[in-house]
């Protein structure tokens, strides 16, 4: 919000869009790929049969971090009614739908109404947002990024193998396709990552030096 008045806020605005969905997908496909493990290594076996719902819950968190991205333009325009339709609007589709999926898919529903209920949040604040104050987000890329995030949760969770490293290594090898999609996309080329990391690094080295 402190950015709003510069000249390429709007810019900036679309870029933090596509990193925020490439870090949290990529973090959502991991926890649910990996669901089946971490919960064998943290918790007892009773709790393994909640590995299916890691990912859609996952998901969800990632959409409802989105909604704050999506209500900057009505926030910045101080017209706050969208973000209270848009909530009001997800919390009865959730109570609804639970009682539509629950009695049918039990804790996998509840998770999938979840999810789908937090995503509308965000898509009708996008479409009131850029009547309010547009930003020129790349929506295509965007839904890219979901759309293969829920790919790789489909095709991870579903290796079944009778060794734990060949399981590991497929399902690392899935999850590293994110970085190839980052470019694939765009969002920036492999110089400006250089340059971003050596600043990063630098910092680092002065911070500790001190």
């Amino acid at each position: 919000m402190s950015i709003h008045t510069e000249s390429d806020a709007r810019n900036t605005y679309a870029t933090v869009l596509l990193y925020y969905l490439w870090v949290t997908c990529a973090l959502s496909a991991a926890l649910s790929v990996f669901g089946p493990e971490i919960l064998s290594l943290l918790a007892t076996r009773r709790y393994l049969g909640a590995s299916p719902v890691v990912g859609l819950l996952a998901l969800s968190y990632v959409m409802i971090g989105l909604t704050y991205i999506a209500a900057t333009g009505p926030s910045i325009v101080k017209v706050t009614r969208p973000t209270g339709v848009a909530m009001v609007a997800a919390a009865v589709l959730n109570v609804v739908l639970n009682f539509a999926l629950v009695p049918f898919f039990g804790k996998v529903g509840s998770a999938a109404a979840t999810l789908i209920a937090q995503t509308v949040t965000p898509i009708y604040l996008f479409y009131r947002s850029q009547q309010l104050y547009p930003i020129p987000y790349r929506f295509r890329a965007g839904s890219v990024i979901i759309l293969f995030s829920l790919l790789v949760i489909f095709v991870g969770t579903r290796i079944q193998t009778g060794s734990l490293l060949l399981a590991v290594t497929m399902k690392m090898s899935l999850l590293v396709l994110f970085v190839p999609l980052f470019f694939l996309l765009h969002l920036a080329s492999p110089r400006q990552v250089a340059d971003a990391a050596s600043r990063v690094f630098g910092r680092l080295r002065i911070a500790t030096s001190r």
